[in-house]
């Protein structure tokens, strides 16, 4: 079976906005979440059976991803913090990864700090995937 995976955002397009001088408790805009079109056939999709909640840090963002499949499932999630000055000079670009498993029922919260950032930042490129784990 071929590896599935599904991005919730991807580029500046989504997540410019995200760039916030230091101190600002600036509101971050909703997410859209690209959803994947449903099989006729075969096993139910992971993106299918799954949910997704955004909440704001301090410094960054989270998720929470929680599993309502009928499957164990192995997922995997990556990012890229972005710092700069407060003239936007890109002072550095950290991609960050996590992976974890679900089972029916269970959730997982994937914070995506910036608190290393001195002055602004940006969190992008955020995608996930999540794949049946075969007994």
């Amino acid at each position: 079976m071929s590896r599935r995976a599904l991005s919730i955002l991807s580029g500046l397009g989504v997540f410019g906005a995200l760039s916030f001088p230091a101190g600002q408790g600036a509101g971050v805009p909703g997410l859209s979440i690209n959803t994947a079109s449903a099989q006729e056939s075969g096993p139910p999709r992971p993106e299918s059976c799954m949910s997704f909640s955004k909440g704001n840090l301090d410094k960054g963002i989270s998720f929470d991803i929680e599993s309502h499949c009928e499957m164990k499932l192995a997922c995997k999630v990556s990012w890229v913090v972005q710092c700069a000055d407060n003239d936007g000079k890109v002072e550095s670009r950290t991609t960050k990864r996590e992976q974890f498993g679900l089972e029916n029922g269970e959730s997982r919260g994937v914070p995506m700090s910036a608190e290393t950032c001195k002055q602004s930042w940006k969190v992008e490129n955020v995608s996930w995937g999540c794949d049946p784990v075969k007994k």
